[in-house]
């Protein structure tokens, strides 16, 4: 407990001094649910304090914030700032998280274009949600072509990584026989994949 404090005294100092990753810190320190420091209005704080760092993991954070409302308004407009800022710099969270505000269009006109860009660009640095989300957006053809192979194909990566939902799903394409050959055996075991996951 006295070296938190005494981590905290340091790190304010040095964010008092325009330090941005000591308020960084402090923001995660007070982001942290286990801490007895647990204070959602100063981690906003000092995160806007260390916006100046040009920091992909804090416009992220800030990002969150914003769209969940938590230290601050809720205001999906700065969490699609900030998600941009970091998805820009390659930040994967930052990508999907962007993806599915337009997606679903959280306050501002869907765009499943844009956020299947987005998408993408998450599953290609692996996004295990973003590989899932776009497996759905190909089996449903609600927004896009129904294309069951590629749908088969997105699932099947998140599958392997453990993702249930992602299980499930490729479970039913082999049962049904779309974008795969129709294989009971597969179906089953992804499946029952799905249950124990």
């Amino acid at each position: 407990k006295d070296q938190m404090e005494a981590a905290i005294k340091w790190f304010k100092r040095a964010a008092y001094k325009g330090h941005a990753h000591a308020a960084y810190q402090l923001s995660k320190i007070h982001l942290n649910t286990a801490s007895p420091h647990l204070d959602y209005s100063n981690a906003f704080k000092w995160l806007k304090n260390a916006e100046q760092a040009n920091d992909p993991a804090i416009s992220y954070e800030l990002g969150l914030l914003y769209e969940n409302g938590t230290g601050t308004k809720q205001n999906y407009e700065q969490a699609r700032y900030y998600y941009l800022l970091a998805a820009d710099s390659n930040h994967v969270d930052a990508m999907y998280r962007l993806a599915n505000i337009y997606e679903k269009g959280l306050d501002v006109n869907r765009d499943v274009a844009y956020a299947f860009k987005w998408f993408k660009k998450a599953v290609d640095l692996g996004h295990v949600e973003a590989q899932y989300r776009l497996g759905k957006l190909y089996s449903t053809g609600d927004y896009l072509a129904h294309n069951y192979n590629e749908a088969a194909k997105y699932f099947r990566q998140a599958a392997l990584q453990g993702h249930s939902l992602s299980q499930y799903e490729l479970g039913i394409l082999y049962k049904k026989g779309l974008g795969v050959a129709q294989d009971y055996m597969e179906a089953t075991r992804w499946l029952k994949l799905s249950i124990k996951t």
